[in-house]
């Protein structure tokens, strides 16, 4: 800026200068250029005064920025922007801290205890929408230090409205002792009024007792007007106990450290009842139950059928030693069971409901009661008696100890249930790794059926990463063919939607590496599993079950590697597919050489991929039958193996015989259906043409379709170029009535195929009829609904386009071409090489294989090979060298050997001598590490997802994001594997994203979850 200002003699001259400084001095504050709040940070916290009552004073989060250091809370969609408070908690140890709107009217806060307001901060609790106010936060809590600090922590939900608010500390006095009182509903001896909502608390009279109330009469409108026990002195407190209806509830006893209990009541605007009675008293609190801790567990004998035992949750704490459990909605309230494990190594343990009706169950593995703990499985509703929990687990220590945990889910109804330990009906032999079945590995699919039926979890190995995994596994092993490549096919039995896993492991006693896990990737909704580069004559373990384990039965799996090819000049491929993924039933295609006999073959599934050795001089014929059923799913091509496609029936092939050849084992030129294949047309010629099929390679994608929305149908390729600059229009007539579309790509230097970019004109009118460029359209593209008219091109000489003519009708009707060339244009008639093709990238174990190739080059020098992460920003990686000139097919390679985990774009760039240069389309692939051990449990999940991340990453941020690219949640971590709890209570039902990125951002793994 020092250039631009004035010369001392123009200040002089000029003072209307300085009340342009001035003024924009005065306008700073008003630009955007705000201060961030004096509390943004815990040491600059402003004090909150703790009053008898809330007393608001006004506050904002405008400007404010992300706190380093302390890990992102756990709530309210937490995104930064947040400011300080503190506050010193009262004699009574009790502290409500409320909210209020002001810009902001979607609050989060989060509530610290800190060694200093720089050192180590521990959360006590995170709220989202507590308050009163509308989505403001508010948090109680009792049982805190006496004269110790707290620190309150506020942010704006998603911190996109950040602005002012109001926010207030306080401790109310204790209510008035209740010990020996009868009370009411709001109605007294009369029905409780419409819209109530009545909140009353009962305390203790002495210190260090408890209240508890017991009703004596309920009745309220069902469903409508419902009564909530709080076990604390607010309704801030957790809720115990939630009842409606005529049913007398049991009575409740506070465990809250100043033993008080608030009861809330709210009914609708219509029907009232008379309402409830009941007595307070007051006295010493209960005991929780004797196993309410892991060293106090109550032995279940494992008998050969079940035999409940009744155990109760009433008065039960919570167990802070063992972390939470992953599944049904815990909250604490938990008490502790133990189970000697027979000799079969399996048990099955089962509950039933009593006044809980709806639990949950998780059973662990123990150095000792008092030990680390192990997970082996959590379940909520499994067993057939309702809402209860059941779990089936095999392939553990025959005589050791497991722990079972037992809670009431959300802890909202606690009592009575049952319980009991079987040791079940024997499971599969190959149950676990170590009985796994041996499959032979074929050069075609062998069917072995197996069945799941009383089979158990496997503990030891991670728990797939994929198709819903509920236990109840079966296990197979395989040796790894000297090609290194295995393919792994499953068919339906009793189960049709089940998943498989593909794991590596030096012994069937592991430890075990996942490499792939798959949920429908063969026919149906089975699973298929293809591997390469396995190592040769290693075992490798497949471990199947059941979707969600709610239908076990039978299934087939067969193991295969594809055979080697055929001996002969060349081998040709015929290859057979059925769209729906059913097969042709009685349909199949007959394949004749040099006269001798038919051999004919068909589709038991999607595909089928045959390989002929053919010598040269050899005459090959083939002949389709059509007498299975839905023909238009059937299709069937021919080609030579490496070498492109000699025939393509396209679908619903005619009946009788389709091909027939001399074998030179020449490769076939492109097909004009592809993009490679296209013609060259030129000046003032008026051509007619038709297409039977899509061609062989699909050319069309979202990235470069534009408007033909429906990809290729039946279409032709072309490529023109003006020899003189001018005005290029065209027009497409079908012979009889027929839906043509079509879509011009350029200008560009060559052609190259697939088209990089969105076609500069497209048209996909839905009606039939002549279509083009011209008859005074002014628009480029035009969807289903255009007139079937988009505007002429204004060219220049040496331009090269592609041309793409698609018959949406398929009805195989031809069409005529001709120009309206205008403005001096004419088109060149020198045919026009294809050079760069086929540009593909897939990973390879921990790299990425980017491969091209070109038809031709002349005069090419080298290619560049860039990446992307976002797919707009590319970088080099690296260079190969060209073939200079040549004019036949020349395949490229490069890898890529730190590709990030996530997408990752490629594009290539070929440079000529004299410094031209052509870009190619951008391919992606996704990249997983192999042997990632990110594991979210339960998936789906409800109100949880528990994260275990076994890579020791450092610190470390997880990112939920939904379906459109948004992040909802940003949770950061430091250095340890887990489990990390991560609510999703607050996201919609449907699939979600948790992204995993070390601390330089960059993406380590990615997973999806689905919230119920």
């Amino acid at each position: 800026m020092k250039g631009n200002l004035p010369s001392p003699k123009d200040r002089i001259q000029s003072p209307v200068h300085y009340r342009w400084i001035t003024v924009m001095l005065l306008l700073l504050p008003f630009l955007g250029l705000r201060a961030q709040p004096a509390n943004d940070d815990p040491c600059n916290a402003i004090a909150l005064t703790v009053g008898a009552s809330c007393t608001f004073s006004s506050r904002t989060n405008a400007a404010a920025t992300a706190t380093p250091g302390i890990p992102a809370p756990g709530c309210a969609n937490y995104n930064g922007g947040d400011v300080w408070f503190t506050a010193v908690v009262p004699a009574n140890g009790q502290l409500i801290i409320d909210s209020n709107t002001g810009v902001v009217t979607d609050g989060g806060m989060a509530l610290y205890s800190a060694t200093a307001c720089g050192g180590t901060f521990t959360l006590i609790e995170c709220d989202d929408d507590d308050s009163a106010n509308g989505l403001m936060p508010s948090i109680t809590r009792t049982g805190l230090a006496p004269g110790s600090t707290v620190y309150i922590r506020f942010w704006e939900y998603g911190s996109d409205n950040n602005g002012t608010f109001s926010i207030c500390a306080y401790s109310p006095p204790p209510p008035p002792p209740a010990c020996g009182t009868v009370v009411t509903d709001p109605g007294g001896a009369g029905n409780y009024g419409n819209s109530a909502n009545f909140v009353a608390t009962y305390c203790p009279a002495v210190a260090g007792q408890v209240v508890t109330i017991t009703f004596t009469a309920f009745a309220t409108e069902a469903t409508f007007d419902v009564v909530y026990i709080h076990n604390g002195p607010s309704i801030g407190a957790p809720i115990i106990g939630t009842y409606s209806g005529t049913t007398l509830p049991p009575a409740l006893t506070s465990n809250d450290p100043g033993g008080c209990l608030t009861l809330r009541f709210t009914s609708d605007g219509s029907i009232n009842a008379a309402g409830w009675t009941a007595n307070i008293t007051c006295g010493p609190p209960p005991p929780p139950p004797a196993n309410d801790n892991p060293c106090g567990a109550i032995p279940l004998t494992v008998n050969a059928s079940c035999t409940f035992v009744t155990g109760t949750t009433l008065n039960a704490t919570n167990t802070s030693a063992v972390p939470p459990p992953p599944c049904a909605n815990y909250v604490g309230n938990d008490v502790w069971y133990s189970a000697t494990v027979p000799a079969s190594g399996q048990i099955l343990v089962n509950t039933n409901t009593g006044v809980i009706t709806d639990g949950g169950m998780a059973l662990y593995t123990a150095t000792g009661c008092s030990g680390t703990f192990t997970l082996i499985e959590c379940d909520d509703d499994d067993s057939p008696n309702g809402l209860m929990p059941q779990i089936s687990v095999g392939g553990l220590t025959p005589g050791s100890t497991v722990y079972i945990r037992v809670w009431e889910k959300g802890g909202d109804n606690n009592g009575t249930f049952s319980i009991c330990a079987t040791n079940p009906p024997p499971p599969p032999a190959n149950d676990n790794p170590c009985g796994a079945t041996l499959l032979p590995v074929n050069t075609s699919c062998v069917n072995t059926t197996a069945t799941t039926v009383n089979a158990m979890a496997t503990a030891g190995p991670p728990a797939p990463t994929c198709a819903n995994y509920a236990g109840g596994d079966v296990w197979f092993r395989m040796v790894v063919p000297a090609s290194g490549n295995l393919i792994i096919e499953t068919n339906t039995g009793v189960i049709t939607d089940g998943g498989m896993a593909l794991y590596t492991a030096p012994s069937c006693a592991g430890p075990f590496t996942q490499e792939v896990c798959d949920d429908d990737g063969g026919t149906g909704l089975m699973p298929m599993i293809t591997a390469s580069g396995l190592a040769p004559g290693s075992t490798v373990y497949v471990r199947f079950w059941e979707y969600g384990n709610d239908n076990p039965g039978t299934f087939s799996i067969c193991a295969r590697t594809p055979p080697p090819p055929p001996t002969g000049d060349c081998v040709y491929v015929l290859n057979l597919f059925d769209s729906f993924g059913d097969g042709w039933g009685t349909s199949n295609v007959g394949v004749r050489i040099n006269g001798g006999a038919w051999t004919y073959y068909t589709v038991g599934g999607s595909n089928t991929q045959v390989l002929l050795g053919m010598m040269i001089g050899d005459f090959i014929e083939l002949s389709y039958d059509a007498s299975g059923p839905f023909q238009g799913e059937n299709s069937y091509s021919l080609g030579i193996l490496g070498g492109g496609t000699y025939f393509n029936s396209g679908a619903a092939p005619p009946a009788g015989p389709s091909f027939a050849q001399l074998v030179n084992c020449q490769p076939p030129p492109a097909a004009p259906q592809d993009c490679n294949g296209g013609t060259t047309i030129c000046n003032g010629q008026a051509f007619n043409n038709n297409s039977s099929n899509t061609g062989n390679i699909v050319d069309l994608n979202t990235a470069n379709q534009g408007c033909l929305s429906s990809g290729e149908r039946q279409g032709t390729w072309y490529y023109f170029s003006p020899s003189a600059s001018g005005t290029v229009g065209f027009s497409i007539a079908p012979v009889t009535a027929t839906d043509y579309d079509f879509a011009v790509w350029g200008p560009m230097s060559s052609v190259s195929c697939p088209p990089p970019s969105p076609p500069v004109r497209c048209s996909y009118a839905a009606p039939t009829g002549p279509t083009g460029l011209g008859n005074g359209a002014g628009d480029t593209s035009e969807g289903a609904g255009g007139d079937r008219w988009v505007s002429p091109l204004t060219v220049t000489a040496g331009q090269v386009y592609i041309l793409y003519v698609d018959n949406f009708s398929s009805n195989g009707q031809a069409f005529n071409l001709t120009w309206q060339l205008s403005g001096g244009a004419s088109l060149d008639c020198t045919v026009l090489p294809v050079e760069l093709v086929r540009l593909q990238a897939a990973q390879s174990h921990g790299e990425v294989n980017v491969t091209w190739s070109t038809l031709s080059e002349s005069d090419s020098h080298h290619f560049l090979v860039e990446r992307s992460f976002d797919g707009e920003e590319f970088h080099p990686i690296g260079t190969v060298d060209a073939a200079i000139n040549s004019t036949s097919v020349t395949d490229y390679r490069f890898v890529d050997n730190a590709p990030r985990c996530g997408t990752n774009h490629y594009r290539i760039t070929m440079v000529d001598l004299d410094g031209s240069s052509l870009r190619s389309n951008t391919v992606n692939t996704t990249y997983r590490p192999i042997g990632s051990q990110v594991m979210l449990m339960p998936n789906p999940a409800k109100d949880m997802v528990y994260v275990t991340v076994a890579n020791d990453l450092g610190e470390y941020t997880m990112r939920i994001m939904d379906a459109t690219g948004r992040t909802l949640q940003v949770l950061a971590f430091a250095e340890q594997k887990g489990p990390y709890a991560v609510p999703v209570n607050n996201l919609d039902p449907g699939a979600y994203l948790l992204v995993l990125t070390n601390g330089m951002d960059e993406v380590q793994s990615i997973h999806s979850f689905v919230k119920e």
